[in-house]
């Protein structure tokens, strides 16, 4: 089978940030990996600099560098979810 366009494509790497908050708040690779090859929403976060993206799916918020192909973190996309995590442990908002 040829090689096509996607199969060429660098995987994310992971910031050790993300992984930490990955891990914390249950997010599983799959539902990441899908948000990253078909966000459902995308925009630029030029404040973190000219490559950094927010990419959304999947109740996923995740921040991204586009050119280095790094996941910068995970987040809830709802705040409420976020907010009933950081409750559940132990952290008041």
């Amino acid at each position: 089978m040829p090689a096509t366009a996607r199969d060429t494509t660098p995987p994310w790497s992971y910031t050790h940030h993300a992984r930490t908050r990955v891990a914390e708040r249950g997010f599983t690779q799959d539902a990441i990996n899908e948000v990253l090859r078909h966000p459902a929403i995308t925009y630029p976060q030029p404040r973190y600099g000219p490559d950094r993206h927010i990419m959304i799916g999947a109740g996923l918020a995740i921040a991204v560098n586009t050119a280095t192909r790094t996941v910068v973190t995970v987040l809830f996309q709802d705040h409420e979810r976020y907010a009933a995590t950081l409750l559940s442990a132990g952290v008041t908002a």
